[in-house]
């Protein structure tokens, strides 16, 4: 199940790169997202992500996470992909005078793969209820390490479970949302 749901949201990184890609360089409008969700839907009978509102999440989740440092994935996760071996970033990549990417760096982008282990339902609630980078980073670490559901994921953040001190579980002492996003998740 688990590799299904990376490779689904895989598919919808792609998809919303497509659109972002078309609309940067073809000025594609919401009209055409409209007629490339009907033709979708029409060419995927039954499969239900394929709404209009559902493909502006898919473009909003590629523009996010392609300009989110923190989530950016590191040259070790690189290398660690089977299939990333043309996607390997050049010394001239990694050059700090790029942190800010064009339309032609975006259109290289991969998945972040700390974004690919949780659900797509996840991945929507936390673009739209939280800004931050950090406070995003967290509440992906959280829902994985802890295997929320979508209900839990939003009380917790409508709860401000990101900015309060929480007991460890495994000792008296507190963490914060700082603390804890410096810890690896296992």
């Amino acid at each position: 199940m688990k590799k299904v749901n990376t490779e689904l949201i895989q598919l919808y990184w792609e998809i919303g790169g497509e659109i972002f890609r078309q609309q940067q360089e073809k000025g594609w409008g919401k009209s055409v997202v409209e007629l490339l969700s009907k033709e979708l839907q029409k060419e995927f009978p039954g499969v239900k992500g394929f709404t209009t509102r559902n493909l502006w999440f898919m473009r909003q989740f590629y523009v996010e996470y392609t300009t989110n440092l923190i989530l950016k994935p590191s040259v070790a996760e690189l290398e660690q992909e089977p299939n990333s071996s043309n996607l390997k970033p050049s010394v001239s990549d990694l050059s700090t005078s790029n942190l800010s990417p064009s339309v032609g760096e975006i259109s290289k982008q991969i998945l972040p793969p700390l974004v690919a282990e949780i659900g797509w339902s996840h991945n929507v609630v936390i673009m739209q209820k939280c800004k931050d980078s950090q406070q995003r980073l967290f509440y992906i670490k959280m829902t994985k390490r802890f295997g929320w559901t979508k209900d839990v994921l939003i009380n917790n953040i409508s709860g401000s479970f990101f900015g309060a001190k929480r007991p460890c579980r495994t000792s008296r002492k507190y963490f914060s949302a700082d603390s804890y996003i410096t810890i690896s998740v296992r």
